[in-house]
Protein backbone atom coordinates (compact mmCIF):
# COMPACT_ATOMS: atom_id res chain seq x y z
CA UNK A 1 0.00 0.00 0.00
CA UNK A 2 2.60 2.10 0.36
CA UNK A 3 2.17 3.65 3.94
CA UNK A 4 4.56 4.10 6.17
CA UNK A 5 4.93 2.59 9.43
CA UNK A 6 2.14 3.69 11.74
CA UNK A 7 3.03 1.65 15.20
CA UNK A 8 6.35 2.34 16.04
CA UNK A 9 7.91 -0.29 18.31
CA UNK A 10 7.79 2.14 21.24
CA UNK A 11 4.13 2.44 20.77
CA UNK A 12 3.75 -1.54 20.39
CA UNK A 13 5.48 -1.74 23.38
CA UNK A 14 2.86 0.99 25.36
CA UNK A 15 0.22 -1.09 23.67
CA UNK A 16 1.09 -3.93 25.54
CA UNK A 17 1.65 -2.49 28.72
CA UNK A 18 -2.09 -1.60 28.29
CA UNK A 19 -3.27 -4.96 27.04
CA UNK A 20 -1.19 -7.30 29.41
CA UNK A 21 -2.56 -5.53 33.11
CA UNK A 22 -6.43 -5.74 31.70
CA UNK A 23 -6.30 -9.20 31.05
CA UNK A 24 -4.23 -10.32 33.99
CA UNK A 25 -5.55 -7.82 36.52
CA UNK A 26 -8.68 -5.93 35.58
CA UNK A 27 -10.84 -8.77 33.71
CA UNK A 28 -9.65 -11.66 36.64
CA UNK A 29 -10.70 -9.41 39.10
CA UNK A 30 -14.16 -9.19 37.96
CA UNK A 31 -17.03 -11.44 39.65
CA UNK A 32 -18.05 -14.56 37.84
CA UNK A 33 -21.46 -13.91 36.20
CA UNK A 34 -24.77 -14.97 38.87
CA UNK A 35 -25.38 -18.02 36.71
CA UNK A 36 -22.02 -19.54 36.98
CA UNK A 37 -22.94 -22.47 39.35
CA UNK A 38 -25.71 -23.05 37.66
CA UNK A 39 -24.05 -24.01 34.15
CA UNK A 40 -23.45 -27.73 33.41
CA UNK A 41 -19.72 -28.31 33.61
CA UNK A 42 -17.89 -28.93 30.40
CA UNK A 43 -18.30 -32.39 28.90
CA UNK A 44 -15.10 -34.26 29.61
CA UNK A 45 -14.00 -34.98 26.05
CA UNK A 46 -15.36 -31.26 25.11
CA UNK A 47 -12.98 -28.60 23.71
CA UNK A 48 -11.35 -26.48 26.21
CA UNK A 49 -11.58 -23.89 23.98
CA UNK A 50 -14.68 -24.55 22.41
CA UNK A 51 -15.30 -23.06 18.53
CA UNK A 52 -18.19 -20.58 19.30
CA UNK A 53 -15.44 -18.65 21.79
CA UNK A 54 -12.59 -18.45 19.01
CA UNK A 55 -15.63 -17.22 16.52
CA UNK A 56 -16.43 -14.61 19.19
CA UNK A 57 -12.58 -13.85 19.26
CA UNK A 58 -12.22 -13.63 15.91
CA UNK A 59 -15.25 -11.65 15.27
CA UNK A 60 -14.31 -8.94 18.14
CA UNK A 61 -10.84 -8.72 16.48
CA UNK A 62 -11.76 -8.24 12.97
CA UNK A 63 -14.21 -5.29 13.96
CA UNK A 64 -11.85 -3.61 15.73
CA UNK A 65 -9.31 -4.02 13.05
CA UNK A 66 -12.18 -2.94 10.79
CA UNK A 67 -12.70 0.65 13.55
CA UNK A 68 -9.04 0.97 13.53
CA UNK A 69 -8.46 0.76 9.64
CA UNK A 70 -11.62 3.45 9.04
CA UNK A 71 -9.84 5.85 11.37
CA UNK A 72 -6.34 5.61 9.87
CA UNK A 73 -8.11 5.51 6.17
CA UNK A 74 -10.03 8.89 6.94
CA UNK A 75 -7.12 10.70 8.40
CA UNK A 76 -5.05 9.45 5.20
CA UNK A 77 -7.42 10.81 3.05
CA UNK A 78 -8.41 14.09 4.64
CA UNK A 79 -4.67 15.02 4.60
CA UNK A 80 -3.41 14.18 7.95
CA UNK A 81 0.46 13.97 8.17
CA UNK A 82 2.43 10.98 8.60
CA UNK A 83 2.25 11.56 12.76
CA UNK A 84 -1.27 13.20 13.15
CA UNK A 85 -2.34 9.16 11.11
CA UNK A 86 -0.38 7.49 14.17
CA UNK A 87 -1.79 9.51 16.81
CA UNK A 88 -5.18 9.01 15.78
CA UNK A 89 -4.72 5.67 15.58
CA UNK A 90 -2.82 5.23 18.51
CA UNK A 91 -5.59 7.04 20.19
CA UNK A 92 -8.61 4.34 18.16
CA UNK A 93 -6.16 1.43 18.98
CA UNK A 94 -6.89 2.42 23.20
CA UNK A 95 -10.11 3.33 22.41
CA UNK A 96 -11.01 -0.23 20.94
CA UNK A 97 -9.49 -2.04 23.88
CA UNK A 98 -11.49 -0.26 26.52
CA UNK A 99 -14.88 -0.90 24.71
CA UNK A 100 -13.20 -4.86 24.28
CA UNK A 101 -12.52 -4.56 28.03
CA UNK A 102 -16.29 -3.47 28.83
CA UNK A 103 -17.40 -5.41 25.88
CA UNK A 104 -15.90 -8.50 27.67
CA UNK A 105 -17.02 -8.16 31.39
CA UNK A 106 -19.79 -10.30 31.18
CA UNK A 107 -21.58 -12.04 28.41
CA UNK A 108 -24.92 -12.25 29.53
CA UNK A 109 -25.24 -8.65 31.07
CA UNK A 110 -27.09 -5.83 29.11
CA UNK A 111 -25.41 -2.27 28.47
CA UNK A 112 -26.28 -0.92 31.93
CA UNK A 113 -24.67 -4.08 33.61
CA UNK A 114 -21.52 -3.90 31.70
CA UNK A 115 -21.05 -0.20 32.49
CA UNK A 116 -22.71 -0.53 36.35
CA UNK A 117 -21.51 -2.51 39.13
CA UNK A 118 -17.62 -1.63 38.49
CA UNK A 119 -14.75 -3.27 40.25
CA UNK A 120 -11.98 -1.15 42.15
CA UNK A 121 -9.57 -2.82 39.58
CA UNK A 122 -11.32 -1.92 36.54
CA UNK A 123 -11.39 1.70 37.81
CA UNK A 124 -7.74 1.55 38.39
CA UNK A 125 -7.59 0.18 34.89
CA UNK A 126 -9.15 2.46 32.78
CA UNK A 127 -7.89 5.51 34.65
CA UNK A 128 -4.35 4.03 34.41
CA UNK A 129 -5.17 3.85 30.87
CA UNK A 130 -6.73 7.34 30.31
CA UNK A 131 -3.45 8.53 31.97
CA UNK A 132 -1.41 6.81 29.27
CA UNK A 133 -3.47 8.17 26.52
CA UNK A 134 -3.46 11.86 27.84
CA UNK A 135 0.37 11.75 28.92
CA UNK A 136 1.01 10.18 25.22
CA UNK A 137 -1.02 12.44 23.64
CA UNK A 138 -1.41 15.40 24.82
CA UNK A 139 2.70 15.99 26.62
CA UNK A 140 4.99 17.37 24.07
CA UNK A 141 8.42 15.63 24.73
CA UNK A 142 6.07 12.02 24.67
CA UNK A 143 4.37 12.83 21.91
CA UNK A 144 7.50 13.67 20.11
CA UNK A 145 9.35 11.08 21.37
CA UNK A 146 6.75 8.96 20.21
CA UNK A 147 6.74 10.45 17.00
CA UNK A 148 3.31 10.98 17.21
CA UNK A 149 1.71 14.86 16.14
CA UNK A 150 -0.32 17.44 17.74
CA UNK A 151 -4.64 17.01 16.94
CA UNK A 152 -7.12 19.62 16.79
CA UNK A 153 -9.73 18.84 18.67
CA UNK A 154 -12.25 17.73 15.91
CA UNK A 155 -10.08 15.53 14.96
CA UNK A 156 -10.63 13.09 18.20
CA UNK A 157 -14.46 12.55 16.96
CA UNK A 158 -13.49 9.61 14.40
CA UNK A 159 -11.78 7.47 17.04
CA UNK A 160 -14.55 8.06 19.29
CA UNK A 161 -17.10 7.62 17.16
CA UNK A 162 -15.11 4.24 15.82
CA UNK A 163 -14.42 3.13 19.39
CA UNK A 164 -18.28 4.14 20.76
CA UNK A 165 -19.58 2.36 17.24
CA UNK A 166 -17.46 -1.03 17.91
CA UNK A 167 -18.48 -0.95 21.40
CA UNK A 168 -22.83 -0.71 20.32
CA UNK A 169 -22.33 -3.12 17.59
CA UNK A 170 -20.65 -5.72 19.96
CA UNK A 171 -23.28 -5.09 22.66
CA UNK A 172 -26.17 -5.45 20.09
CA UNK A 173 -24.02 -8.83 18.78
CA UNK A 174 -23.14 -10.42 22.47
CA UNK A 175 -26.32 -11.62 23.42
CA UNK A 176 -26.91 -13.04 20.01
CA UNK A 177 -23.85 -14.79 20.71
CA UNK A 178 -23.90 -15.65 24.85
CA UNK A 179 -26.13 -18.46 24.57
CA UNK A 180 -23.06 -20.12 22.49
CA UNK A 181 -20.73 -18.99 25.10
CA UNK A 182 -22.08 -20.46 28.31
CA UNK A 183 -22.53 -23.75 26.56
Amino acid sequence: LGWPLLLTPMLIALLELVIDPTCSVVLEAERGERDLMRRPPRRSGGAILPLSLIGWSLLQGLLAFAAVAAVVVWATHTGHDVAQVRTLAWVTLIGVDVGLVLTNRRYTASLAGVLGHASRPLWWGLGLTLLLLLVTVFLPPVRAFLSMAPLEPPDLLPPLFATLGLFALLQWVKPLWARRLRS
